[in-house]
């Protein structure tokens, strides 16, 4: 199942559930509940091993499909689908500026506006998409000196991303979701999930913690899992944007909220 990126305020508007998108087998499958049957799925699209669908506030999906769209090529490309299967837009495949293979780290907002990581020869980029598929802005790279592990929009206008410290960066930048202006380092560390909610985010580390950050850049607090998760936390996180984070060890069985 894919995990939720953004915020509450682009969740909010689903409203009652008419389907649920799954992946099987690197595929997106629809499944309608008020099918006759169940026995089949409404639509499938082939997905590359690692992508991860996103649901839109609309109802519709955003997926990065290698099925041949038009036959001529297999190449992969960004599209949006429609719950139905019918496709709104699609990304040419000849584009210079490429999709991170972990297309988990996307953000989409009520306005159908797309956030997501790119590759380039730049490196590692955010790249923002409008309901449509026009570029609205590229933000180059990342002062993170590293490829993002979450993104998540925050109640202030801003685009929140977080990296691990692979390349010696690590920890959590702002971006202008209208610009893609971006902040200096708000925060270091070693970041696996990031959430928001009103207050502000919250900061999944592998140092066993959850930090709240405000908007304005001020630590609110750090808590610590404690013995019920001893190491290797927050590759399993979730939040429901009121502030409680959820998250799981693999090390030691557990689960701290």
């Amino acid at each position: 199942m894919a995990r939720w990126k953004g915020d509450l305020r682009a969740r909010v508007s689903f409203g009652l559930a008419t389907a649920l998108i799954v992946v099987v087998s690197s595929a997106v499958v629809r499944a309608d509940p008020a099918g006759a049957s169940g026995t089949a799925p409404a639509w499938t699209l082939r997905e590359p091993s690692g992508s991860v669908p996103v649901a839109m506030p609309n109802g519709d999906v955003l997926a990065l499909s290698n099925q041949p769209t038009p036959p001529s090529t297999t190449a992969s490309a960004l599209q949006e689908r429609t719950s139905g299967g019918s496709l709104v837009w699609q990304l040419p495949t000849s584009s210079t500026t490429k999709i991170a293979a972990d297309q988990s780290v996307t953000a989409v907002d009520v306005k159908g506006n797309t956030y997501l990581e790119t590759l380039d020869t730049m490196g590692c980029e955010i790249e923002s998409f409008d309901g449509v598929g026009h570029v609205r802005w590229l933000s180059g790279p990342l002062n993170l000196r590293d490829c993002a592990s979450g993104v998540a929009l925050g109640w202030n206008g801003m685009l929140y991303v977080g990296s691990r410290p692979n390349a010696g960066g690590g920890g959590v930048i702002g971006l202008n979701e209208s610009t893609g202006a971006q902040t200096p380092v708000i925060i270091g560390g070693d970041v696996t999930a990031l959430f928001t909610y009103p207050g502000g985010f919250e900061v999944v580390q592998d140092s066993e913690e959850v930090t709240y950050v405000s908007y304005s850049g001020a630590t609110i607090a750090n808590i610590a899992s404690g013995s019920a998760l001893d190491g290797g936390i927050g590759y399993s996180a979730a939040s429901g944007g009121n502030g409680t984070v959820f998250e799981a060890g693999c090390s030691q069985a557990g689960i701290a909220a």
